[in-house]
């Protein structure tokens, strides 16, 4: 007797039920699904399958391999071989966008309080992190710790009640805070004793001109064991200095060249960077919001004399 087909109905309103023990999901749902989704209703279909982008380089060769694929807003990228390439659809080629590297971003508190913290600035010289900030508390506040264990060899340590614009930097090794000290109108450099590194030095005197209204400051290493400062000086100008190993201000009679001046006032900002690939060569950049003045770069050679200054922004 030969069998007759027959239609069976079933149910699939029910989709997948991942809950429910499968010995116990009723016959509407399912356990799993491959390849299918539901459109309307309980009506299911096959999956989208996927297109084979290009591996084309615009311009060059192809690409071997990926590491990452991302978005940024419609754009589609590809990581490879900490390469960065955007996909032009209208081309089916890849952009070569430049080199990527992954970062992996990680954080600690080095203080929390009831006061506000602003300003800060941090560096790294035999094992030691110095980190400095202004503090409602009062003044410069700084911490210090230890680059390995992460243990604090200072904390929340006062380093002048009246300072402000603390810069961290390192001086042959060893951290060092320049900052403004209001009460006197200097720019104080203090550092941190290697020996007893649970002690700042007394401050010393880098500059006794600082402006009285307007206070601009900052600092970078130069070289490999001194260091380079720019501020606001009392006649609106734009003064530069070198900062000895030993943590005092460079002159003509230590080896190094007086402090100079750039006739420009640097009302808004100051900021001071040295070419890692020619010590030879420091810039710095100042602006004012007076009409006509805007953003403006020196570029300056090692004894001080400016070189040439280009108008970023006027």
């Amino acid at each position: 007797m030969s069998l007759e087909k027959l239609l069976v109905p079933i149910d699939l309103s029910g989709g997948i039920d991942t809950k429910t023990d499968e010995k116990m999901v009723l016959p509407s749902s399912l356990l799993k699904a491959e390849n299918a989704v539901f459109t309307t209703g309980s009506v299911i279909t096959k999956r989208f399958g996927y297109a084979s982008l290009g591996k084309s380089i615009a311009g060059s060769t192809s690409i071997s391999s990926g590491d990452a694929l991302a978005r940024f807003q419609n754009e589609l990228l590809l990581f490879s071989n900490s390469i960065l390439y955007s996909y032009s659809s209208g081309r089916d080629e890849w952009i070569d966008k430049g080199g990527s590297l992954s970062v992996t971003i990680e954080s600690d508190d080095v203080i929390r309080n009831d006061y506000e913290q602003s300003a800060p600035s941090i560096s790294y010289g035999n094992g030691i992190y110095c980190i400095a900030w202004e503090d409602t508390e009062g003044g410069i506040r700084a911490s210090v710790l230890d680059a390995v264990s992460g243990a604090f060899l200072q904390n929340n340590t006062s380093i002048s009640t009246d300072g402000k614009l603390p810069r961290c930097i390192e001086l042959n090794g060893v951290p060092a805070i320049v900052y403004i000290e209001t009460s006197d109108n200097d720019v104080d450099i203090r550092t941190l004793k290697i020996d007893d590194p649970t002690t700042f030095n007394a401050a010393v005197q880098l500059a006794s001109n600082s402006d009285t209204s307007v206070q601009q400051l900052d600092a970078i290493e130069y070289a490999e064991k001194d260091a380079i400062f720019a501020y606001r000086n009392a006649s609106s100008q734009v003064q530069i200095a070198y900062i000895t190993q030993d943590g005092t201000v460079g002159s003509g009679t230590n080896g190094y060249v007086n402090p100079v001046t750039i006739a420009n006032d640097p009302k808004d900002s100051i900021s001071i960077f040295r070419d890692p690939n020619n010590d030879r060569d420091i810039y710095v950049a100042y602006s004012t919001d007076a009409a006509s003045a805007g953003l403006k770069v020196s570029r300056m050679l090692f004894d001080l004399t400016v070189y040439a200054t280009y108008t970023v922004e006027g």
